[in-house]
């Protein structure tokens, strides 16, 4: 029993105990650290230690089901086991959860540690009140609640800082630390206090997610799709009708210009429909496509719509670095404005480091062409004035809340590493 003590808390005294580093201890450490022969001994002590110190509770988590289905699952195959260890944690109620305001990192520094493990024992205290029970109704939506109010609550030697601030300000300085140039170094230092809080949308969401809402609208009753899968002229027109940036295409005289034929003929439509595609908004369905109901739910809440719509700002990590940099080039000047090929000042320095193709190294074409696509994107979106044209011209100011929002995530999301 006190070899089960010792193993339970390092040796650090019962008081630091938790539901949650009991469940870590019983799922995890123990199939990882003891040999197979040692489990059910070390189980059977721990459960005993547990009633005799009155913690019934726990004492019933380590002769549960559960742990012996995920002690089964470590023995068949470690990988198994280490996902039916995470399912049941996720379950059990007393795991810190993601929400759109925070999501946790599986590396931790710190002051996220520090505060993974006040959420863990907020949540065990609702757990004990009766106001949270994991499995019932909408537990998840409760545990959110409770999460964030323990998240607004002032951390402990902190006059200023909650535990929700303490996180966000680690995280951003993990971000500069771990930047691959001086120059972008400087960059990141130059805008970190406009990433550290979520900006506020802007007046109107619509302005920046009007491409991607009109889409979801188009195809909420289903869109007629032709023989070779295309959206119909009829709707391609409207488009270009709605979005005039896309088909900017006047004869020289003057004259009204001829609309497209087809959606073949504007590729920012064929953008849309992947991205829309991607994060699973639309589906195709025989001749039809069709808004899903992610993307129906998301055509009655404009703000939801716009905070997705700003983590589509760039693609694989290698797009979100040189997104990334453009970004903090068009907010780094005095009036956000780019000056022919200003934005590729510093890029090709920074995100050249480290990043390599099949071929070899990267050159400055191809950063040239990461960057032509990420602002093209931008540019569908209407984010950048539609007096200029990608790359030479400036964020509107929908634009430049949306890039904002884009930064914040990559400054304040999860690191993955340490």
């Amino acid at each position: 029993m006190d070899h089960a003590a010792d193993a339970l808390t390092s040796g650090e005294g019962l008081e630091l105990l938790s539901q949650s580093s009991v469940q870590r201890f019983l799922w995890l450490e123990l199939p990882r650290t003891w040999p197979a022969t040692a489990w059910d001994p070390l189980v059977e002590a721990t459960t005993a230690l547990f009633e005799e110190l009155g913690l019934h509770r726990y004492a019933a988590i380590a002769s549960s089901e559960t742990t012996s289905a995920v002690l089964d699952a470590w023995l068949e195959d470690p990988d198994e086991g280490l996902d039916l260890a995470a399912a049941a944690a996720a379950d059990s109620g007393v795991e810190p959860v993601d929400t759109d305001e925070l999501s946790w990192a599986d590396v931790r520094g710190p002051d996220e540690d520090a505060a993974a493990a006040h959420i863990e024992r907020a949540l065990e205290a609702a757990i004990d009140a009766g106001r949270l029970e994991p499995g019932c109704g909408r537990w998840r939506v409760v545990a959110a609640q409770v999460q964030a109010e323990a998240l607004a609550e002032p951390m402990p030697g902190r006059l200023t800082q909650t535990w929700a601030t303490a996180v966000t300000t680690e995280r951003v300085e993990h971000w500069i630390a771990t930047s691959a140039t001086h120059r972008q170094r400087s960059w990141r230092e130059r805008i970190a206090n406009q990433v550290l809080s979520p900006p506020d949308p802007p007046a109107d969401p619509s302005v920046a997610t009007g491409p991607m809402l009109w889409l979801l609208t188009a195809c909420r009753d289903g869109a007629a799709l032709t023989a070779t899968g295309y959206l119909s002229p009829a709707l391609v027109r409207d488009a270009v009708s709605r979005f005039p940036w896309w088909w900017p295409y006047a004869p020289a005289d003057g004259a009204e210009a001829r609309p497209p034929r087809s959606e073949a003929d504007v590729a920012e439509l064929g953008s849309l429909r992947e991205v829309a595609a991607r994060l699973r908004l639309v589906r195709r369905r025989g001749r039809e496509l069709r808004t899903t109901r992610a993307g129906a739910a998301l055509i009655e809440d404009p703000v939801r719509l716009w905070r997705l719509m700003a983590s589509t700002l760039a693609g694989n990590e290698f797009e979100a670095t040189v997104a990334e940099l453009a970004a903090a080039r068009l907010l780094g000047t005095p009036d956000g404005a780019l000056g022919p090929g200003g934005v590729e000042v510093g890029v090709a320095e920074v995100a050249g480091q480290g990043w390599r193709t099949s071929e070899g190294p990267l050159t400055r074409e191809d950063i040239s062409w990461a960057l032509t696509e990420v602002l093209r994107w931008w540019w569908v979106l209407g984010l950048l004035d539609a007096e200029g044209e990608p790359g030479r011209s400036s964020l509107t100011p929908a634009g430049r809340a949306t890039v904002l929002a884009f930064l914040h995530g990559r400054a304040t999301g999860p690191h993955q590493e340490l």
